[in-house]
């Protein structure tokens, strides 16, 4: 997966895949480090920036943001369940049970 194409996934923007599925994206909360940092690189986009943009997009009925999970288990747990469901875990918590579709 692009850079682009990533960031547009995130945002929201993005609304099927290459494969022509509609992905599920997963986050973690708000105010966690490895969202902040992955927003960094991938959207650049600040916490307050995304909860500004997602306020925006909800409120003109445009989109809703993504479900929010507590930790990398629970991100690998959703993948697991659900093969349209892309999420972000850190380097360390990637086993060779998922793909691994973009590393920043």
């Amino acid at each position: 997966m692009s850079t682009t194409d990533t960031k547009k996934l995130f945002l929201g923007k993005l609304k099927k895949l290459s494969n022509g599925t509609k992905p599920i994206v997963v986050e973690y909360p708000d105010g966690s480090a490895i969202r902040d940092a992955f927003h960094s690189k991938v959207t650049g986009k600040t916490s307050s920036q995304l909860q500004a943009y997602w306020s925006q997009l909800v409120f003109r009925g445009k989109g809703n943001p993504p479900k929010e999970v507590g930790s990398a288990a629970a991100v690998i747990a959703e993948i697991t369940a659900n093969t349209a469901v892309i999420g972000y875990v850190d380097s360390a918590e990637v086993t060779d049970q998922r793909k691994v579709i973009y590393q920043p």
